[in-house]
C-alpha cells in the first residue's frame, strides 16, 4: 500500500490560457485573412497543481509554459499596401512581381530578448505582496559542439524537464547525439583494414548540480519518490540567459550560436534564430489571491540589407574658360566715362579722368541627364588699377544644369584737358617758349585684365549606381497580456539602427577622397562634394527623412568608401563576423531595454517597407526619370511649394519630386498641411507608382 501512495510521475495536462490574436487563422478560407507565416508568436499555457501538490504554507504554485514561436519578420503596413495599384505598374522593367517581391521580403532574426512579468489581478498591491517566479527553465544554455576540420557535430538539444516532489524545483536532461565522425585505416602489405567511429551519446543533467544517473532495480520506486511531473520541451540548439529569478520579472536573453569554424568559401552571413522556444515557469502566489496576470514581451533584432546608390560620375569634367580685356580708354573716346577736372591742392586739377569696362560672358551645359556637381577654380587674374572693377563671378543655375562666368575688367586712364593746358602756361610761363612742358598729357595710364579658369564636375541627376549594401538592425516588440481580460499587441518594428562597421570588426575608411562619398543612401547616409560655394546650401533640419535620403546640401562627413569599404558578405572572415553577430545581440538587448512602453511607440514598419519599394524604382529607368521631374507635376500649388522651398532652403522653381520623397514628414505636413495618409500617397506618387483611387477595387495578392 505504501509503495501504491507513490504516484507516478504524470505529464502536465497543459490548458493555454492566451495566445496572439493575430496569428490565429479565422478559418473562412480567405487568403487575405490568413496570418503571416513570418511572423513571431506568442502562446501561455498555464497547470495549477491540486492541492496534495501545495506544500507552501499559504501558498499556491503555479505552472506555465511560454512557447515563442521566433522567426524572420516580415514588415506589414496595411496603408502602403492597400495605397499601391499592383495592376497599374504594367509590364517593362519593373513589374508588380518585383514590388510584391520588396513588400513580402522576410528578415532573419539574429537574437531576442522575453520578458515575462507576473502582478496580482486585484490591482495595486505593495512589492513584497505581489506574486514571484520561485523557479524557471532553461536557466541557461551553453554550447557544447564538437569541431573538425571539415564539419561539426552538435547536440539535438531536446530537453525532458522534470519537477521534484516538493512543486516548486525542476531540473532538465539534455539528450545528447554528438557525432564527431571517424576513419578508414588500409594498410598495404601485410594487409590490415581497420576503421573507428567517435561519439558522444546519451544524456546529461542540467539541473542545478550534475549528477550520475544510475539505473537500479527499484528504479520506478526512486522516480515516484522524486518526480511529481514531466514534460518535454523541444528547443532549437542556441545559447540563452535567464535573469531575476525570484522576483516578479524574469528575463530571457537568447542568441544565435557563433560560428566556429570557417569555410573555405567563407562565411555567408551571421547565424539566425528560427523555430520553437519554450520556457517553463513556476509562480508562487498567495492561497487566497486570485489567478494573477502575467504579461509576456517579445522583442526580437533582425538583421535588413538595403541597397546604397550613389551618383553616376563616369562623366570627365570639363573646363570653362573666360576673359575680359579693357585697354585705357584714349583720350575724346565717347564710350568713356568720367570725373572732369579733379580739384587738387586748392588747384584745379590739369587732368580729367576716365573709365572704360568690359564684360565678358561664358556658359557650360550639362550633357543629358546630369547636373553640375561642383566647380574648382583653376586660375583666378584680375590685373588693373585698384578700386576699380576687375572681378569675376562664378554662378550656378537653380536646377544645376548650367554654369555661368562673368568677368568685369575696367580700362582708366587721365589726360590733360582743355583748362588744364591754360592753367600750365600760367604756371610755367617761360618754360613754355622753349618746349618744356611742365605737365605731361597723359596720366594713370592702366588697362584692366581678368580671366577665370574653373574645373566643373558632373554627377548623373540621379542616383542610379548601387555601390553597396547597407546593413540595418531592425528592432520588433510584440506584446501579450493575459488577465481577467486577454490583450493583444501586434508585432511592429520600433528601431532601426545601422550596424557599426568598427564594432562588427569591418573596414572603415576615415579619410575619404573629394567626390567618392556615398551621396545617398536609402537607410540614411551623408552627401559628400566638393562643390564649394557654387551649389545652392540648403537650411539644416532636425527631422529626419523616413527614407533615410540626404539633403540636397553639401555635407562633409567620414563615411564609408564605395570602392574600399565594406567587403562582401562571402568575404568575411570568422572573427569578423562573430564580432558582428555578438553586435548585433547586445544592440538588441540594449534597444529592448531602452523600450519602456511598446504600446506607445510608434511602428516603423512603413519606413522599411518604402525604402524597398524606392530601391525597385530606383533599378527601374522608365519610373526613376520621373523623380527628376519638378515637384509641381505632383499637384501642388504654388504655396505649397514656396512653404516646401523655404523649409528646405531651396527655390521653388528648383524642387523635383526627389525633394518630395527625401523632405521629412514633419516638414511635407507642415508645407502643405496634409496628415499621415496623404502624405504617403504624395511620396507614391512622387516616385512614380501608381496608387489606388479611393473606391476602387483593392490591390492584387
Amino acid at each position: 500500500m505504501a509503495i501504491t501512495g507513490l504516484n507516478l510521475p504524470i505529464d502536465i495536462p497543459w490548458e493555454r490560457v492566451c495566445v496572439a490574436r493575430d496569428m490565429v487563422d479565422p478559418g473562412r478560407g480567405v487568403a487575405d485573412e490568413t496570418p503571416p507565416l513570418w511572423q513571431s508568436s506568442v502562446a501561455l499555457f498555464r497547470y495549477v497543481p491540486p492541492d496534495e501538490y501545495q506544500v507552501y504554507p499559504g501558498r499556491r504554485i503555479l505552472y506555465y509554459k511560454l512557447t515563442c514561436s521566433i522567426t524572420n519578420y516580415q514588415p506589414r503596413d496595411q496603408q502602403v499596401l492597400g495605397a499601391i495599384d499592383l495592376y497599374g505598374l504594367g509590364t517593362g522593367t519593373l513589374t508588380d512581381e518585383d514590388v510584391k517581391r520588396r513588400l513580402e521580403q522576410s528578415l532573419p532574426c539574429t537574437a531576442a530578448v522575453v520578458q515575462v512579468s507576473v502582478s496580482a489581478s486585484e490591482g495595486e498591491r505593495a512589492p513584497q505582496g505581489q506574486p514571484y517566479f520561485l523557479d524557471v527553465q532553461p536557466r541557461q544554455r551553453l554550447l557544447y559542439e564538437q569541431v573538425t576540420e571539415t564539419q561539426e557535430r552538435a547536440s539535438r538539444s531536446l530537453e525532458t524537464l522534470q519537477v521534484r516532489k516538493d512543486a516548486a524545483s525542476s531540473n532538465s536532461v539534455e539528450v545528447l547525439d554528438v557525432d564527431q565522425g571517424g576513419g578508414l585505416q588500409i594498410g598495404v602489405g601485410p594487409v590490415s583494414v581497420g576503421g573507428q567511429r567517435a561519439g558522444e551519446w546519451g544524456t546529461k543533467s542540467l539541473g542545478r548540480q550534475d549528477s550520475t544517473l544510475v539505473t537500479t532495480t527499484d528504479g520506478s520506486r526512486e522516480a515516484r519518490e522524486t518526480l511529481a511531473f514531466t514534460t518535454q520541451l523541444s528547443q532549437m540548439y542556441t545559447l540563452l540567459q535567464a535573469y531575476h529569478l525570484g522576483t516578479n520579472r524574469v528575463v530571457f536573453y537568447v542568441t544565435p550560436r557563433p560560428h566556429t569554424i570557417e569555410p573555405p568559401t567563407g562565411l555567408s552571413g551571421p547565424r539566425a534564430l528560427d523555430g520553437i522556444q519554450d520556457f517553463f515557469l513556476v509562480v508562487s502566489q498567495a492561497r487566497e489571491d486570485r489567478l494573477p496576470c502575467l504579461t509576456v514581451r517579445l522583442d526580437t533584432g533582425h538583421l535588413a540589407v538595403q541597397p546604397v546608390y550613389d551618383f553616376d560620375r563616369s562623366q570627365p569634367p570639363q573646363t570653362l574658360t573666360v576673359e575680359a580685356l579693357a585697354p585705357a580708354p584714349i583720350e575724346g573716346d565717347p564710350s568713356a566715362t568720367g570725373t572732369g577736372n579733379v580739384v587738387q591742392g586748392g588747384f584745379r586739377s590739369f587732368y580729367g579722368c576716365f573709365f572704360k569696362s568690359v564684360v565678358q560672358q561664358g556658359s557650360l551645359t550639362a550633357p543629358s541627364g546630369y547636373v553640375i556637381e561642383g566647380t574648382e577654380d583653376l586660375e583666378s587674374l584680375a590685373t588693373g588699377r585698384s578700386g576699380v572693377t576687375n572681378t569675376s563671378t562664378v554662378d550656378l543655375s537653380l536646377d544645376q544644369r548650367q554654369v555661368n562666368i562673368v568677368a568685369t575688367a575696367t580700362g582708366f586712364a587721365c589726360h590733360r584737358n582743355t583748362a588744364g593746358d591754360a592753367a600750365n602756361h600760367a604756371a610755367v610761363g617761360p618754360l613754355d617758349f622753349v618746349g618744356v612742358d611742365a605737365v605731361p598729357e597723359h596720366k594713370h595710364v592702366e588697362p584692366g585684365h581678368v580671366r577665370r579658369t574653373v574645373r566643373v564636375s558632373f554627377r548623373s541627376e540621379l542616383p542610379t549606381r548601387k555601390v553597396e549594401d547597407l546593413y540595418l538592425l531592425v528592432l520588433t516588440t510584440r506584446q501579450l497580456r493575459c488577465c481577467d481580460t486577454v490583450t493583444s499587441l501586434d508585432p511592429k518594428i520600433t528601431d532601426l539602427v545601422p550596424v557599426d562597421d568598427v564594432a562588427a570588426g569591418l573596414t572603415r575608411v576615415d579619410q575619404v577622397p573629394s567626390g567618392t562619398g556615398r551621396s545617398i543612401g536609402l537607410p540614411g547616409s551623408t552627401a559628400d562634394s566638393t562643390a564649394a560655394d557654387a551649389r545652392p546650401t540648403a537650411a539644416p533640419t532636425s527631422a529626419t527623412s523616413p527614407l533615410g535620403l540626404p539633403g540636397r546640401q553639401p555635407v562633409r562627413a567620414n563615411v564609408m568608401h564605395p570602392g574600399a569599404g565594406r567587403p562582401a558578405a562571402s568575404q568575411w572572415g570568422l572573427v569578423a563576423m562573430n564580432a558582428m553577430q555578438r553586435w548585433l545581440a547586445e544592440e538588441t538587448q540594449r534597444l529592448s531595454m531602452r523600450l519602456r512602453d511598446p504600446v506607445a511607440a510608434p511602428a516603423r514598419d512603413r519606413e522599411v517597407i518604402l525604402r524597398a519599394v524606392l530601391g525597385t524604382v530606383l533599378a527601374d529607368p522608365r519610373r526613376r526619370s520621373a523623380l527628376s521631374q519638378g515637384a509641381g507635376s505632383l499637384g501642388l500649388s504654388r504655396r505649397e511649394l514656396s512653404r516646401l522651398g523655404d523649409a528646405l532652403g531651396r527655390p521653388s522653381e528648383a524642387l523635383t519630386r526627389l525633394d518630395v520623397l527625401a523632405a521629412p514628414d514633419a516638414v511635407l505636413e507642415a508645407a502643405t498641411g496634409r496628415k499621415a495618409p496623404a502624405i504617403l500617397r504624395l511620396r507614391l506618387s512622387a516616385a512614380g507608382l501608381p496608387i489606388v483611387r479611393r473606391g476602387t477595387r483593392p490591390p492584387r495578392g
